[in-house]
């Protein structure tokens, strides 16, 4: 019967220690004050990176100043993170043709804005296992 109750014991208290979560800071420079909304999306998987409903968290807020910081608590593990500013009010980040890109300011986590297309998710990627802040420059259009 102990050894029972002692294994329940140590099963519950393994799950919450993996359950445990860490607060990630995303931390937004490059906000043209005023104009529009804020996407924030933190992605945990490659297969899910870029897409409208492939992230893990996500959060919209209105773009009041030029800086903006947003706070998720997340397990332990490997994230990337999208953030757009939808100036036009439409809910998705447009694109242009001439040259090739997104037309809002839009940037990634570690900031990888350095490549033609669009970035890759183990170029934005980052671990968590404890407290973290990121900063993410958007590009301007």
């Amino acid at each position: 019967m102990f050894k029972k109750i002692y294994c329940c014991l140590m099963m519950l208290g393994s799950s919450a220690f993996a359950a445990q979560e860490h607060k990630l800071t995303v931390a937004i420079n490059g906000l043209k004050p005023a104009v529009g909304s804020v996407y924030v999306a933190v992605y945990n998987r490659e297969d899910g990176w870029l897409k409208d409903q492939g992230s893990f968290k996500s959060s919209v807020v209105t773009a009041k100043e030029a800086e903006l910081k947003l706070e998720f608590l997340l397990p332990q593990g490997a994230y990337a993170v999208q953030v757009f500013q939808d100036l036009n009010s439409n809910g998705k980040l447009d694109m242009r043709w001439l040259p090739p890109g997104p037309d809002e300011p839009w940037g990634v986590s570690n900031n990888r804005t350095d490549r033609i297309g669009p970035p890759r998710y183990k170029d934005a990627e980052f671990e968590i296992t404890a407290e973290k802040e990121v900063m993410i420059n958007l590009v301007q259009i």
